[in-house]
């Protein structure tokens, strides 16, 4: 997560702006104008809890048709996944972690595969669907392996109202 900060720059000399934006300048009449420039700076702050984002509109479609136990299993899955949404964790963590039987984690995971809430690549790799949610900045998921497949394949989820966030 970012914050910007714009503070007012004083006593600027206009020679150091660029060539684009003096161009534009030229062309316009200046004499009645006041030219102000600000500098962003970017500052990181540090969440104290994992981050993901969130698409509400599928996160709300998917609400339909899963059980409290499915929905448990899926956040638990998300709160496990890796960057760009990869998992890679066993049954009994998730079991332990959301105070489920293991037998009713795996019927929730059979669920969630149907309706392709967790997927796998050809390398058979597991990730959580990233049109529900997303670890990780859009544009560097844009550029994986699996955005290209999930185009390519084209991904419908019609029965469930899931929609292409990207």
């Amino acid at each position: 997560m970012t914050r910007t900060t714009t503070k007012p720059m004083m006593n600027t000399d206009l020679g150091s702006l660029s060539h684009d934006l003096l161009d534009e300048m030229e062309d316009m009449d200046m004499s009645d104008k006041k030219v102000s420039v600000f500098v962003t700076e970017k500052e990181k702050i540090k969440v104290n809890q994992t981050f993901v984002l969130m698409f509400v509109e599928n996160l709300q479609a998917i609400m339909k048709t899963l059980s409290k136990a499915e929905m448990a299993v899926l956040f638990s899955v998300v709160k496990f996944a890796q960057y760009k949404n990869v998992f890679k964790i066993t049954q009994q963590t998730i079991a332990k972690d959301t105070g489920m039987h293991r037998s009713d984690v795996s019927r929730a995971f059979k669920t969630l595969r149907a309706n392709k809430y967790l997927l796998k690549d050809a390398d058979e790799i597991e990730y959580v669907n990233p049109y529900l949610f997303l670890k990780g900045g859009i544009k560097e998921f844009k550029k994986t392996e699996l955005f290209s497949q999930m185009q390519q394949m084209q991904l419908h989820f019609d029965e469930n109202d899931i929609k292409n966030p990207y």
